[in-house]
């Protein structure tokens, strides 16, 4: 039972909230799934270190965008409330492009940014009324690899200034399309990043040995009960 149970949960896969961009005709040039978490780090009033303060993307979310925006990139702008008691508006903003890799349709993700709202805020009691927390270093992945991809990793961050970060799990991504739905259609591709391809070469080798041990349990087991069955067999005789 419990190898069972073990083998629907490797198999399973939650998926996250959605969030779109459209064109002026209504249909979706990005859409987004992830669950997105974060960590920042800020000046706190009376506070010489830094704070750690944790956010969560609340289910509902809003979502904007724009799908011919500078330098034909296309952006995708999540707004959201980090407290709910707080009236405060903080933004993550994803800007794609088309893969210069790839001649038809491909994305990959180039630039991203977190704007943060502490204004008269008595609970972040903020050294700066906003921040803007840029990226830092390179992107890696985040990008289609061929024609009709999709880019999916079950956990990926993206990194910030003063060690910040933003989270996605359950991710599943694709720009640079004109989709009639805000969905990935069964038949689409997609893009694993490197850990989730590790994962899907892991769980069949897993499965496989506890299956394989399964059967060379049950076939010990009838061995041994076979062999006790002669034994009180030539015991009655």
């Amino acid at each position: 039972m419990r190898l069972l149970i073990l083998f629907f949960v490797l198999l399973g896969v939650i998926y996250g909230d959605v969030y779109t961009a459209k064109t002026k005709n209504g249909t979706y040039c990005i859409v987004l799934e992830a669950n997105i978490t974060g960590t920042i780090y800020y000046n706190k009033m009376d506070v010489k270190k830094l704070v750690e303060y944790k956010f969560t993307v609340p289910h509902g979310a809003d979502s904007s965008g724009d799908c011919k925006g500078p330098n034909e990139n296309q952006i995708l702008n999540i707004n959201f409330k980090p407290e709910e008691k707080e009236d405060l508006i903080w933004n993550i903003n994803l800007m794609f492009t088309k893969n210069p890799d790839v001649k038809d349709k491909s994305f990959k993700l180039v630039n991203y940014h977190l704007n943060t709202d502490f204004s008269n805020s008595s609970f972040f009691n903020s050294t700066q009324p906003k921040i803007a927390f840029k990226k830092t270093g390179e992107i890696f992945e985040w990008e289609s690899n061929r024609d009709n991809t999709a880019y999916q990793c079950s956990t990926v961050s993206l990194d910030l200034e003063t060690s910040s970060k933003i989270d996605f799990k359950n991710l599943r991504v694709i720009a640079e399309e004109e989709l009639k739905n805000p969905y990935f259609k069964n038949d689409t591709i997609f893009s694993l990043c490197a850990a989730d391809t590790m994962t899907s070469d892991v769980v069949p080798i897993v499965v496989g040995a506890c299956l394989t041990g399964l059967v060379v349990a049950v076939l010990i087991a009838y061995l041994i009960g076979r062999h006790k069955a002669k034994r009180q067999g030539y015991a009655s005789v």
